[in-house]
């Protein structure tokens, strides 16, 4: 029988202008955290474009295997195709070589593969808003490891963003 090790965090902030505020979450084996920002603007309206980062980070001295990071595209929003980045390297969007992709239109899967002690990563991706309503969004991070029985935990920062009557275009 396999023992499995689990974490589920939820952390919440609304944002209706960016505060530079990132959220963190973190499980025996990982530290993850997360944050949003509009780009070009300081007002949060439909149209406007938010980056969302989520950082990886391994706590411990043994590789944490078949990492990988999963995101779902907010409702209300749009994804920015070609806007995925992995420490700063563009992933396509399409199943192919690289680790990251985007499925079913709406689910970006980044596998991080083998998750060395105490390294890092961040992935990047852009939204666009298209509806006037409550933006969250919710990262997940799961790996295996770091000993031989099954072992997964889940590290989801959630970041909220609400879309004011005040800034939404006419």
């Amino acid at each position: 029988m396999k023992r499995i090790a689990s974490l589920f965090v939820i952390i919440c902030a609304t944002l209706s202008v960016w505060t530079g505020q990132a959220f963190a979450a973190e499980s025996k084996f990982l530290q993850a955290t997360k944050a949003v920002e509009p780009l070009h603007t300081d007002q949060i309206k439909v149209g406007t474009t938010l980056r969302y980062h989520v950082m990886v980070r391994s706590k411990v001295s043994q590789a944490l295997a078949k990492a990988n990071i999963t995101d779902r595209i907010p409702a209300g929003t749009e994804y920015v195709p070609g806007s995925m980045k992995l420490d700063g390297v563009p992933l396509t969007d399409a199943v192919d070589q690289d680790a990251g992709r985007l499925e079913e239109n709406q689910i970006i899967f980044v596998e991080l593969g083998s998750l060395k002690p105490l390294q890092s990563h961040k992935l990047t991706f852009d939204v666009t808003i298209t509806k006037k309503q409550k933006i969250s969004n919710r990262a997940f991070v799961q790996h295996s490891g770091p000993q031989s029985a099954a072992r997964i935990a889940y590290v989801t920062p959630t970041n909220v963003a609400v879309v004011e009557e005040d800034y939404i275009a006419k």
